[in-house]
């Protein structure tokens, strides 16, 4: 499907899903128990698009340096400090946990400088003993398709 047809295809939706409120409420306002309910989900959808993005597919790619940035935005809102010092301070607080931690490991098992993010996953003793070949193994051949030269 064209990218352009994907995109109307989601304006129209999100048009439809729109107008289906009033369409089916007319002139009635919803009861209070129901009002709240649709308030509270752009929060819960917010919520999961944060735990996704953090945590990654499958919880695979978790940084708890990043947790531990995100966690202070609800400390500091909750002391009343203005939205955007509560941000500056997670990424101020996240920065320096990054470096702390960068501080303590060894040199030899940090990550090239192209893949910073690596540094946060546990790695098992093996992986760092024996890296992994980049190129395929002495099992592994490469094929081509005949159809291809």
């Amino acid at each position: 499907m064209p990218l352009w047809l994907t995109m109307a295809a989601v304006a129209a939706l999100s048009f439809a899903c729109k107008a289906l409120g009033p369409a089916v409420l007319g002139g009635r306002t919803p009861p209070p128990r129901a009002q709240a309910a649709i308030a509270l989900t752009a929060p819960a959808l917010l919520a999961g698009f944060i735990v996704v993005s953090v945590l990654g597919p499958r919880w695979t790619s978790w940084d708890p340096t990043m947790i531990a940035g995100l966690a202070v935005v609800p400390l500091l809102l909750r002391h009343r400090a203005p939205l955007p010092v509560a941000l500056a301070a997670a990424v101020a607080v996240t920065a320096a946990l990054r470096i702390w931690v960068w501080k303590r490991t060894e040199p030899s098992t940090r990550p090239a400088a192209d893949n910073i993010n690596d540094w946060t996953r546990p790695r098992s003793r093996v992986q760092t003993l024996r890296p992994r070949p980049s190129g395929p193994g002495p099992l592994q051949e490469r094929h081509t398709c005949p159809s291809s030269r």
